[in-house]
């Protein structure tokens, strides 16, 4: 195995494109610098004679945010029934979208696969964005688009979960987190209630009835994770904003997904919690249940800090469970490089979209951010985790920023 490597990446959100004709939904816009990623990746691979796997684990594209239509318009708002339908026609339909929206990406991927010597070839496991992926014709679609039908068919595999092989175990990481983004069965993610479609879990449906409206106004609204800690800064910083986050909440999703973990002064009565379409009047009325900008900040922090840690746990157990030397996760958009009690070693490859960790920051930074994000959102860090394999094939793992910054280096 001393000859072969893994790329992994993932939470890349490659939506329809077109983000200079206007489409603010749009969140990837590397395309150009992961093409001469995956050029310099197969340069070594073959000036190296070295066999490599590209690894996209979940959320590569984001077709929350992709209407199901024949032809797009980037500048026009569409309504939310565009963008609910995951059905087979539907997601076809959003994946031609991607694809005729990203094609230096494609191409890139394309001529990164490799049927000869060196073997080259990539796998992609959904998340919990791209569930659409499940569809056998959306995954032939993507076949065709980067060279991977017919003989060379093998050259792309898709994985609806995981994949544990190698000394590795490598899964999107949103079953473990925060309860808003997981599935009853997300191998198999049908929905029981309405036929030919898709689950569209709580947060899914938070992202087109929320998102695609608000990141048309504040683009840079889904940079800051999880969704939780996002409406309880808001609330710290921008009243207004969160109430319309937890309004649209309670007609979309169920609240004590929200709420259930979280400990305020004294509970709030079912009359102002539970009633979609409430006033920002009515919903000021949080403000007399104790939360104050200093605690809606800790609290903020804390479901932050809880999704890290659940992913670190199961890493523990996976690395039991399977014996994988290294556990790589994604979903969380933060990466991460820690050790394993186990020995192994727990990566996360972040994402490559924007995103900011302000849990360490003050209430002015908090302050400049909300009133001119455009100071920090052009910062974006491009990681990935890449694996290499010693002469009696034990794999070793780091993390990596493509730009050349150094990382942090595992934790003990």
């Amino acid at each position: 195995m001393a000859g072969k490597f893994k790329i992994i990446v993932s939470d890349l959100h490659l939506g329809a494109g077109f983000v200079e004709a206007g489409n603010p939904l749009e969140d990837f816009t590397q395309d150009a610098e992961f093409a001469q990623f995956l050029k310099e990746v197969r340069e070594e691979s073959d000036a190296e004679d070295m066999e490599c796997e590209l690894i996209l684990a979940g959320d590569i594209m984001e077709f929350l945010q992709v209407p199901s239509l024949d032809e797009f318009d980037p500048t026009k708002a569409y309504p939310p029934e565009d963008y609910r339908s995951s059905s087979e026609e539907d997601s076809l339909k959003k994946v031609n979208l991607i694809i005729g929206g990203h094609p230096v990406f494609f191409a890139a991927l394309r001529d990164f696969l490799n049927a000869g010597n060196p073997l080259r070839r990539a796998t992609i496991i959904k998340g919990n964005h791209d569930v659409n992926l499940h569809w056998m014709v959306v995954q032939d679609r993507i076949r065709e688009a980067v060279g991977a039908a017919g003989e060379r068919r093998a050259l792309l595999t898709f994985e609806e979960r995981s994949i544990s092989r190698e000394g590795i175990y490598v899964e999107h990481g949103n079953q473990y987190a925060e309860k808003i983004n997981r599935f009853d069965d997300f191998e198999e993610p049908h929905d029981p209630a309405h036929e030919g479609q898709l689950v569209l879990v709580p947060g899914s449906r938070f992202v087109i009835h929320f998102f695609n409206n608000v990141e048309r106004e504040r683009y840079w609204v889904d940079g800051v994770k999880p969704i939780t800690s996002l409406i309880w800064y808001s609330f710290a910083f921008d009243f207004a904003f969160a109430a319309k986050a937890l309004i649209t909440f309670l007609k979309v999703a169920l609240i004590p997904l929200i709420l259930s973990s979280l400990t305020l002064k004294e509970k709030p009565s079912p009359s102002k919690t539970s009633k979609p379409g409430r006033t920002l009047e009515d919903l000021r009325d949080v403000q007399d249940l104790g939360i104050r900008k200093a605690s809606a900040v800790t609290l903020a922090r804390h479901e932050a800090a809880k999704v890290h840690s659940a992913l670190h746990q199961v890493g523990e157990v996976k690395s039991r469970e399977v014996g994988a030397r290294i556990v790589v996760f994604g979903h969380t958009h933060a990466p991460v490089s820690e050790s394993l009690e186990t020995g192994g070693l727990y990566l996360n490859t972040g994402t490559w979209v924007w995103v900011r960790d302000f849990s360490d920051e003050d209430e002015a930074t908090w302050r400049e951010f909300f009133n001119h994000p455009e100071t920090f959102t052009k910062d974006r860090r491009l990681t990935y985790a890449r694996i290499d394999y010693d002469e009696e094939g034990q794999p070793w793992g780091q993390l990596i920023e493509l730009r050349g910054k150094p990382l942090p280096k595992p934790l003990a």
